[in-house]
């Protein structure tokens, strides 16, 4: 189950002839839309230093695509370029599907050194979307890029949007996707700030589901030194479910209300709780909207009449020295898991 919310501290692409074309095949997405394939041989004799490519991929659940881990599904992508002294600019929309060879991959039309291409997977939900629900078959978990189809398989995975900006060799851009299984479609979600205020979530009617019931402010002044006995501290009052017990959180960066002045939350925010089965666990959170790990493992509960188990996390949150001062919120997400 995942849950989303808000932190507030008082103190605080219609393609135009664009072409891609996969290995040993080309294929060609045409200003009115039709799909044409031919064959097209490698000949070394005909390679062109100056132009480069780049080859698009679907991995899923992570292994490369095939038509049965796809389900035969066509995944829906955006593309834009800017090839002055080739194609020229444009921008419009392909698909890594079993129409091309191999399949779930696409190569762009040769473009001249210099060149900029970015590309990215489209979220409509119908096919795949940025978290799983009811009715998504995979949720996108990021993209990751290297100049040979290994080193992106072996690179670091991020949600950044992949744009490249005056090529001068051959890249490969990995789309990383994860199946939705069927528990995710049971996921809960409620939102709130953090003077304590929730909306969504569970309901009087589905008892013991994941449920921030309110948040208690303990300190909202902070010293900009680094120190989380000198920094905010929240108390989350939470309901777990009895059978999803191991409990993470996550946190937007921090930003100051007005302009763009940012606290990071790598290595200055910090979660435990008195009714983990480690009550002397503190997690340090390592990243940005990335779940805390591991897992605070729940076996206390405050109120045996309530369902579900009332446990209590304690956040922290360390302001580094040269922080601006002023007032600075971020989003939160809760999730439990078996």
């Amino acid at each position: 189950m995942i849950g989303f919310g808000t932190l507030i501290l008082a103190m605080s692409i219609i393609m135009s002839g664009m072409m891609f074309s996969p290995n040993n095949a080309s294929a060609f997405w045409w200003p009115w839309g039709e799909h044409h394939a031919h064959a097209q041989g490698n000949n070394d004799d005909d390679d062109d230093e100056s132009t480069v490519t780049v080859t698009i991929q679907k991995y899923i659940d992570g292994e490369l695509a095939t038509s049965e881990s796809a389900d035969g599904n066509a995944f829906p992508m955006t593309a834009s370029w800017d090839d002055p002294d080739g194609i020229g600019e444009g921008s419009g929309a392909y698909s890594l599907s079993t129409a091309t060879t191999p399949d779930y991959q696409a190569v762009t039309s040769e473009m001249e050194v210099g060149a900029d291409y970015s590309t990215s997977e489209v979220l409509d939900g119908d096919i795949v979307a940025a978290i799983c629900d009811d009715d998504t078959p995979y949720v996108l978990v990021g993209y990751s890029v290297g100049t040979t189809s290994a080193a992106a398989a072996a690179a670091t995975v991020s949600t950044t949007t992949p744009s490249f900006t005056n090529l001068t060799s051959d890249q490969y851009v990995i789309v990383w996707n994860e199946t939705c299984d069927d528990d995710d479609t049971d996921t809960a979600t409620t939102s709130g700030s953090i003077s304590g205020q929730v909306t969504g979530g569970a309901s009087d009617e589905d008892p013991g589901e994941l449920e921030v019931t309110s948040i208690e402010a303990l300190k909202t002044t902070a010293v900009a030194n680094g120190q989380f006995a000198d920094g905010w501290r929240y108390l989350f009052n939470i309901t777990v479910p009895t059978d999803e017990t191991d409990l993470a959180m996550k946190f937007a960066d921090w930003t100051q209300s007005g302009n763009d002045h940012i606290l990071p939350v790598a290595g200055n925010m910090r979660i435990s709780s008195d009714q983990a089965s480690d009550s002397n666990l503190v997690v340090t959170l390592s990243a940005a909207d990335t779940y805390s790990t591991p897992e605070l493992t729940m076996t206390g509960d405050l109120n045996e009449d309530e369902e579900g188990l009332q446990v209590q996390v304690l956040v922290e949150v360390a302001v580094p020295s040269g922080t601006y001062n002023g007032t600075y919120s971020t989003n939160y997400g809760v999730r439990t898991l078996p």
